[in-house]
């Protein structure tokens, strides 16, 4: 919807356990969970009732199942999935300067990368995490490190660009892997805990994507993409 703008709240603890009433019966339909507001130049809700703010809920059902949680449990856990979605969305763009898009669609939560270019990702979640993302940067200067040895004439099988090597694959393998240690706590919500788990399987997926990629000697270790602006994630990284 091309112009809309829009920002996404969650609902606070007191409003929470507001329900949803049928104005006629007063009974109970839903539960409140959380409200979008229209950007000003949300032309698609103008003159809509959704024009000021959109509310959400969830519909009371006879198989619900309800866990009361601690609400920094909630807090903590749902960033925990944010900044780990955030971080594979960079991975992703690391990734995909020698695969296509095409092939992340099997991830079970990477499905906007699908056909998508980096700039047209939505910024669902805002949460990063400078640790994770200070593996990207390895990623970067590492390939850059080795194409610098490549560049001022160094053998391939010499001792620096062998060393290189090395330090490159450890860091482009690792940056997949970094997020599973904290996704495999125990958590409080089930819900999240299933997410995490699909996150988990991202990451597998991702280091197979990686691996591919280091066995490809003609593309990856023998073609450079540092000075290819179609590139940028290598040559001006953001992370």
């Amino acid at each position: 919807m091309s112009g809309a703008t829009s920002q996404t709240r969650l609902i606070s603890p007191r409003h929470v356990a507001d329900a949803t009433r049928r104005r006629a019966s007063n009974e109970v339909i839903g539960v409140a969970t959380y409200a979008m507001a229209a950007g000003p130049r949300d032309w698609v809700s103008k003159g809509t009732r959704f024009e000021d703010v959109r509310r959400f809920g969830l519909r009371l059902r006879l198989n619900l199942e309800w866990n009361k949680v601690a609400w920094t449990d909630f807090v903590s856990e749902s960033a925990l999935l944010s900044k780990t979605l955030n971080y594979y969305k960079d991975v992703v763009t690391i990734l995909a300067c020698w695969e296509h898009y095409e092939d992340f669609e099997n991830a079970a939560l990477l499905q906007a990368f699908r056909e998508r270019a980096p700039g047209d990702l939505p910024s669902i979640f805002l949460t990063k995490d400078r640790t994770w993302n200070g593996m990207l940067n390895l990623v970067v200067s590492r390939y850059k490190e080795y194409w610098g040895y490549r560049r001022r004439g160094y053998a391939n099988n010499s001792m620096s660009v062998n060393e290189a090597k090395r330090k490159l694959r450890e860091a482009f393998i690792g940056m997949t892997t970094v997020p599973s240690v904290d996704l495999k706590k125990r958590w409080s919500i089930k819900s999240f805990a299933s997410a995490a788990n699909s996150l988990v399987e991202d990451g597998k997926f991702l280091q197979e994507i990686a691996c591919r990629i280091l066995n490809d000697e003609d593309n990856f270790w023998g073609q450079s993409l540092c000075e290819d602006p179609k590139h940028s994630v290598l040559t001006n990284p953001q992370f």
